[in-house]
């Protein structure tokens, strides 16, 4: 029973919880219904009353002839009180909005105030109802019982206007005194004056033709008449620019008393202006020649928004006010994004504002820098990485160089400055994921772009290595981690894997996907070349970094080869990317020949990483890429036996190699390497050789017991063990010759 009412009580709760879903769900839309279209409604309202007085009039009219106690003097007297007390109303009404309005806009922009001040529907408003007072006055003027009825109607629906009006106005006042609206109206008026000028250039332009000839009108692609008018009526952006002060005005104000809502939308409006400014001025934009400065590219309206956004930087970093100071970046950032839609007549022109814009911006976040003020900086970085982005998406891989360089510079300040640490990581963010744009991009030419983003990794990663770091805080690790780490799922390397994926499971003819594959290739050329100075360093350095640099060598070769094995890769990128994994896991091969060093690598699991990228090559059948890493791991066996570090390389790492050589069938040439190793002059010491052997004799005794997290124990006991066992047996009688 006590089931039963629990169920009962269960079913109830989950009916009350939909019908009160279905209930808010109603409300909501039934409130968003009403918001959007309140104003229909109330004209439709209006009209229908009206329409059903017009209609009801003759019934009106019959009530009031039956009615002999009213005559028509006491109409009369109520036309004449009513119509005066509107007269009186409206003025003192209108008096007192016109008061608060003025009162609340007075410390406005003098020009901006003069407009708000006589603003024509609030003055329209105010007369319209004034006149209709003085209507409703003038129905006491009725010379006989027979227009009684109209005047009623005449006087009642007078009445409900101007009582209308007075809303309107009390509306009309609040809107003019709210800033957000002023900026609003400012950005509308500026606009229509833009357009208007556009369109008498328009209009004008057969006109500027015929002046400027025909043949040199078809020979330039730019909007010649358009800028041929606008150079004859070079006024034309006085109004704009004067709007550009008042917006600017507002923002620093409003970001004085600490009205940070108001200051961000005075600078959102100053966006606008310049999206209307750009769309009015068409197709007579010109951009800078690399070779040689061109003064046609020079814009007024351009430059004085940018130094006006320049100069409240300044004026934020002198009042220490951060918020002010990050609006104006994101303005500057979003300006960047404006400038990039100009129509410069030619596709492979380069966006000289937006540039002009980026490096405003760039420039901006650098004098940040020593204000200690670390979230500004690191919305700084991020701003940039998105116009970079913006940039690349837009023109391709050579334009983002400033960019990236900016960034990169940003991102040397946390490496001796504890407290600018944050600043770094977001740096080494963006670079990382602008590599990951890189790579999407459909520029077929990202090698140099790739190429100066690494390198600036590189120098960062080294100067972190030349600082202090302990085993407590793996601050260099930290510090580089967006790039190298793979065990964060934000990295790079997280994000190179899905990409891989992605490429892997696409269709063959998928051109984004052979796209990819082709800047994958670019991205890796070269890439040995710091990937081992780096190893080398960190190594050397006994730094965290070393343990992600390992992983990252042999993760990313194991990507390469995942693309050059995917269906939609090409065989000349195949090859070329089976090349570049295999020098890239040739890096590993460089590390000093040092005890300490040795055994701090080892320590990182240095053999299995090795053991995993083989076995990862063979996986993809590359067999050149398998025995260059097979000869690796033996190279790294014996280098690390040498030194007897106190791990059991010596066996395990056996153990692995023997394992790769059954798959591959290579078994001869594996007793043959060990045996010529151990004959070298330094070679493992005879205790050290018994050591490797109990860890294999292990193995033979039990080679289905290998619970342990090791690649090299799971792969060995999954081997053809009838092979293995034989093969291990001959190598302790290797390692042990004696016995």
């Amino acid at each position: 029973m006590r089931e039963i009412l629990r169920k009962a009580k269960h079913k109830l709760g989950i009916v009350r919880a939909r019908s009160w879903g279905r209930f808010y769900r109603l409300q909501f839309f039934l409130k968003t219904w009403a918001a959007r279209r309140w104003s229909p409604l109330l004209v439709f309202g209006l009209l229908a009353a009206f329409s059903a007085s017009v209609y009801l009039r003759p019934n009106l009219r019959e009530f009031l002839d039956e009615t002999d106690s009213i005559e028509i003097e006491t109409f009369r007297s109520l036309f004449q009180s009513l119509g005066g007390g509107l007269v009186g109303a409206s003025a003192i009404a209108f008096a007192l909005i016109m008061f608060a309005m003025q009162t609340n806009v007075e410390k406005m922009p003098h020009g901006l105030f003069k407009r708000l001040s006589s603003d024509r529907r609030l003055l329209g408003a105010y007369l319209l109802s004034f006149l209709l007072s003085i209507f409703v006055m003038s129905l006491s003027l009725v010379p006989n019982s027979d227009w009684i009825t109209a005047a009623v109607l005449s006087a009642f629906w007078a009445t409900v206007s101007i009582l209308w009006l007075f809303l309107f106005a009390y509306r009309r006042a609040l809107l003019l005194i709210n800033p957000v609206s002023q900026l609003s109206i400012l950005v509308h008026d500026t606009a229509r004056s833009l357009n208007t000028w556009a369109n008498m250039a328009d209009k004008l332009s057969p006109l500027l033709e015929r002046d400027l000839g025909v043949k040199e009108t078809a020979r330039i692609k730019h909007d010649l008449p358009r800028y041929q008018y606008f150079q004859l009526n070079s006024h034309w952006t006085n109004e704009l620019k004067r709007s550009i002060s008042h917006t600017i005005s507002y923002s620093r104000r409003y970001a004085e008393i600490g009205d940070h809502e108001v200051s961000s939308a005075a600078l959102i409006s100053l966006v606008r202006l310049n999206e209307a400014y750009i769309r009015a001025k068409g197709k007579t934009f010109f951009n800078n020649n690399p070779f040689m400065a061109n003064p046609m590219s020079r814009d007024g309206v351009v430059t004085e928004t940018l130094e006006h956004l320049r100069q409240n930087i300044q004026i934020g970093l002198a009042r220490g006010d951060e918020q002010q100071i990050e609006q104006t970046m994101r303005t500057m950032s979003s300006l960047v994004a404006v400038y990039l839609s100009i129509d410069y007549s030619d596709e492979r022109a380069s966006r000289t504002h937006a540039h002009l814009a980026a490096g405003y911006l760039g420039s901006a976040v650098r004098s940040v820098a020593p204000h200690k003020m670390v979230d500004v900086l690191m919305e700084g970085v991020r701003l940039l990485r998105d116009n970079a982005r913006q940039i690349l998406a837009i023109e391709g891989t050579d334009e983002i160089q400033t960019v990236v360089e900016d960034i990169a510079k940003l991102a040397g300040l946390g490496i001796t400055n504890e407290d600018y640490r944050p600043i770094t990581v977001t740096a080494v963010e963006a670079l990382a994921s602008l590599t990951l744009d890189l790579l999407r991009s459909r520029n077929r030419d990202i090698r140099y772009a790739a190429e100066k983003i690494r390198s600036w990794i590189s120098l960062l990663a080294e100067l972190a290595l030349a600082t202090p770091e302990t085993a407590l805080n793996s601050r260099h690790h930290d510090l580089l981690e967006p790039y190298y780490s793979g065990r964060s799922l934000e990295s790079l390397q997280s994000s190179l894997t899905d990409l891989v994926n992605a490429v892997i499971g696409a269709e063959e003819d998928d051109a984004d996907a052979k796209q990819v594959t082709i800047n994958i290739c670019r991205w890796a050329d070269q890439m040995y070349s710091t990937e081992r100075n780096l190893l080398k360093k960190a190594a050397a350095a006994k730094s965290s970094l070393a343990y992600d640099i390992i992983h990252w060598v042999t993760h990313v070769t194991k990507l390469l080869l995942a693309v050059a094995n995917s269906p939609v890769c090409d065989a000349h990128t195949a090859s070329d990317l089976r090349k570049h994994a295999l020098w890239l896991v040739s890096t590993l091969s460089f590390v000093p020949d040092d005890k300490e060093v040795v055994g701090y690598l080892e320590n990182y699991s240095m053999t299995e990483a090795v053991f995993e990228t083989a076995m990862d090559s063979l996986d993809n059948n590359f067999e050149e890429i398998e025995t260059a890493t097979q000869k690796l791991l033996l190279g790294w066996i014996f280098k690390s036996s040498k030194h007897e570090t106190g791990r059991q390389t010596l066996g395990h790492g056996l153990l692995g190699s023997a394992t790769l050589a059954v798959i591959v069938g290579s078994e001869e040439e594996l007793k043959l390497e060990v045996a010529s190793q151990l004959d070298k002059p330094v070679s493992p010491s005879p205790e050290y050789r018994a050591r490797a052997a109990n860890v294999i004799r292990a193995f033979i005794r039990s080679p289905g017991d290998q619970h342990g997290f090791s690649r090299i124990d799971h792969a060995a006991a999954s081997a053809d063990l009838v092979k293995l066992l034989p093969l291990l047996e001959e190598l302790i009688g290797i390692l042990l010759p004696a016995e």
